[in-house]
């Protein structure tokens, strides 16, 4: 008896050890395959970042909306805007160096859990610790519009220590505006600094409540709200800086006229040239020796050198970028968002040397460039996440940078964290699934891992659960791809066995199915869910959706004329139909479905860019440039805005547009071919034989056998008088199988034998 009950305890045990082995020993195997396949980076020397010594004697303060008291809706609301225009005033002026945009504290929002910032003492804990301003204002509004009391208190955080008397107003709301000024000076003097100058004006009590409440507009103001504030921007500063955040975009000239408008109003403003700068560089550029000079005039102003670095970047100064964002920090250093700048720098660097190519196709000399860099951004990252611990995009940053620095663990650390706090998404996940890839060092078990985490995210729809499946499937990684597809089947199995129509499960089972090429199992799962909810159009949008991916456009137009007939203004189908016309050569019909489409939501992107490209095809380039903008001016889909905006120019003979779209590009994607091309035949036309060679041989790096950038370069060395280099690029253009390159080349070679 004991015989047995021992010998089954040993088989359990068995059962039990040995998987753990096997895998042990399996991880063994790979990573020592790994190493002599030299596919991991080596752990890179982090260097100090002692030499980013803080600017002495910079002020930050943001000015908190006031707590009710026993204030009414309506005089709250007020009391809000008073806090908008104090912070603006305020931290506007240049001294206040270490003061932040309103957009600037979204994320000690997120981090509270507040959907304002009318903020006790107690809270201002989050504003310590991101934006990681010295000083809070902490306000308090009492009574209703004919009798308010609107107090502050300024306080050194975390110290909680109070600075100066009490700050009183008391009066109607047009006392209280008139009393602004003398408020803002007062705060100005308890953080250190002089009185601020110049005080811009003060809207009326109702425009400015107006103004306030378009502030944290994340979505598109409606016709007669857009009117009225386009109209207060014309003369009122702060309007003018919402109306660039919250409206300008409609179209090019409007957001234009309306950078223009803001560099007007307040050219002593730093938040105008940070808002400039953050809102669009490049529509900034006739504004960039201003912006530079004033970073001159105020070396110790964070949104200032915040703005001096995108301007840099958009420059392609390399050397001035990495000069301001090294101010950036020392303006500002306990701001993580300061210290993510600095590693967005040094990594933006490390992609210009590296051009997307694997480490075994890096140089010897190029890796002695790259250590640093990639160094400094592991480095800053973590700075980051030390300074914020609850800073989501800190330690998602951290998971990309300590990866790069070939610190695997850290790794794997940072984007655990990342994805239990919130605003963490599907990019979170999508860089998971690179960063467990083999070549990094991860395995099977990894990505599984991860596999199961996505799925049980609630914050992960439908759609991003395809885009995940759809970059899985591009990177070839079908383990787990197939994974996540049966796993996210076997979760909305759960629901539907319990709740048949679901409609979220059933979407998300259906394109696991698709994913899986079991494409009548998903017809039948989405017919299940329409016939629970006929007038739901979202599982026929999936399956058009699924049938314009695999290019069976005919049975994509039947289910979009389908939904068009029961949803005639669903702009999104619309677009898409025009889609499926175009690919038919229903040109006619496409124009027609994607005019109707721009109509009902001009701010979408997709139908202008078909809209382009139709113009394209039939040689009307003036019809496509200006579609192209539309899309661009939609802040969508921005590559293939630039990349038609690029080969558009580029054939107009507009070689200086085609080269400034082509900088916007590669400001997104340093390896976008597509921006590349024609760049350096502009470069040519233009004579700038310099830059044309650099942008070949860019190309080059990343597609060794591409035959226009051999072509171009050869045309390149010929202007250049260097006949031999010039026939040694053509005769590697006869190896390459273009025909049309290839005639050309012969061509070249029998003028010049």
């Amino acid at each position: 008896m004991g015989d047995d009950v021992n010998k089954k305890l040993l088989v359990t045990l068995a059962l039990l050890i040995l998987p753990g082995v096997a895998v042990s020993i399996g991880a063994l195997v790979y990573l020592a395959h790994a190493f002599t396949k030299g596919v991991l980076l080596r752990h890179r020397a982090v260097p100090s970042l002692a030499r980013y010594q803080p600017y002495p004697g910079s002020a930050g303060v943001v000015v908190c909306e006031p707590v009710t008291g026993h204030a009414t809706s309506d005089a709250a609301a007020f009391g809000d805007a008073c806090a908008e225009w104090l912070h603006y005033t305020i931290g506007g002026d240049p001294d206040a160096g270490q003061t932040p945009w309103w957009l600037g504290v979204n994320t000690a929002l997120i981090e509270s859990g507040k959907p304002n910032l009318r903020w006790t003492l107690d809270q201002t804990r989050f504003l310590a610790q991101c934006p990681g301003v010295p000083y809070a204002a902490v306000g308090k509004i009492d009574g209703a519009a004919a009798n308010l009391t609107l107090t502050y208190q300024v306080y050194k955080i975390p110290e909680r220590l109070a600075m100066g008397a009490p700050i009183v107003l008391h009066g109607t709301r047009e006392q209280v505006v008139r009393l602004l000024p003398g408020a803002a000076n007062s705060i100005a003097r308890d953080i250190g600094l002089r009185a601020v100058s110049p005080i811009p004006p003060v809207l009326p009590p109702d425009d400015l409540a107006f103004v306030n409440s378009m502030r944290w507009r994340w979505n598109w103001p409606s016709g007669a709200e857009a009117r009225r504030l386009q109209g207060l921007a014309k003369t009122d500063p702060m309007a003018a800086l919402v109306w660039l955040n919250a409206g300008a975009y409609a179209d090019e000239a409007t957001f234009r006229e309306a950078i223009s408008t803001l560099a007007k109003l307040a050219p002593k403003s730093a938040f105008t040239w940070s808002q400039i700068c953050y809102v669009d560089v490049n529509q900034a550029e006739r504004f960039y020796a201003e912006v530079l000079r004033q970073a001159a005039k105020h070396p110790h102003n964070y949104l200032l050198a915040d703005a001096s670095v995108r301007v840099a970047r958009a420059q392609r100064d390399e050397a001035a970028e990495t000069a301001a964002a090294a101010s950036v920090v020392r303006c500002a250093p306990k701001n993580p968002r300061a210290w993510l700048t600095l590693s967005w720098t040094a990594s933006h660097a490390a992609d210009r040397i590296r051009y997307g190519r694997t480490y075994d196709k890096i140089s010897s000399s190029e890796e002695t460039e790259l250590d640093p860099l990639y160094g400094t951004s592991f480095a800053a990252t973590a700075r980051a996440t030390r300074l914020d611990p609850l800073c989501q995009r800190a330690w998602a940053e951290l998971a990309e940078s300590a990866t790069f620095a070939g610190s695997s663990a850290d790794a794997d650390h940072a984007f655990w964290k990342s994805v239990k706090l919130p605003g963490h998404g599907i990019e979170d996940y999508r860089w998971a699934f690179q960063m467990y890839q083999p070549k990094w060092g991860g395995n099977s078990f990894a990505m599984r891992k991860v596999v199961d985490a996505v799925v049980a995210d609630k914050a992960i729809g439908v759609a991003d659960m395809s885009e995940l499946l759809e970059s899985l499937d591009a990177a070839a990684t079908s383990d787990t791809h197939d994974y996540l597809a049966r796993t996210m089947i076997d979760k909305a199995n759960v629901v539907l066995d319990h709740d048949p129509g679901n409609v979220k499960s059933s979407l998300i089972k259906a394109t696991a199915q698709f994913a899986l090429k079991i494409p009548d199992e998903a017809v039948k799962t989405i017919d299940a869910m329409n016939a629970v909810h006929p007038s739901d159009t979202s599982g026929r949008n999936l399956l058009a959706d699924r049938y314009e991916a695999d290019r069976r456009w005919l049975d994509a137009r039947r289910i979009r004329v389908t939904i068009a007939a029961k949803s005639p203004d669903d702009a999104y189908n619309l677009g898409c139909l025009g889609m499926d016309y175009k690919e038919l050569g229903m040109i006619r019909d496409a124009v027609v479905s994607l005019n109707r489409s721009v109509k009902l939501n001009p701010n979408n992107s997709t139908p202008h860019l078909y809209l382009g490209r139709l113009a394209y095809a039939r040689h009307d380039l003036r019809g496509a440039e200006t579609e192209f903008k539309a899309a661009l001016a939609c802040k969508t889909h921005l590559e293939d805005s630039l990349d038609g905006l690029a080969q558009v120019t580029d054939e107009l003979g507009q070689y200086r547009d085609c080269i400034k779209y082509v900088l916007m590009d590669l400001q997104i994607d340093p390896c976008d071919l597509d921006a590349l091309w024609p760049a350096s035949d502009a470069y040519l036309q233009l004579h700038d034989y310099k830059n044309c060679d650099r942008t070949c041989n860019i190309i080059l790096q990343i597609r060794s056998n591409d035959a226009l950038a051999h072509e171009n370069l050869a045309e390149s060395y010929l202007g250049q008088k260097r006949l031999a280099d010039a026939k040694r690029e053509w005769k590697t253009v006869l190896t390459l199988g273009d025909a049309r390159i290839a005639a050309a080349a012969r061509g070249y070679l029998a003028k010049y034998p």
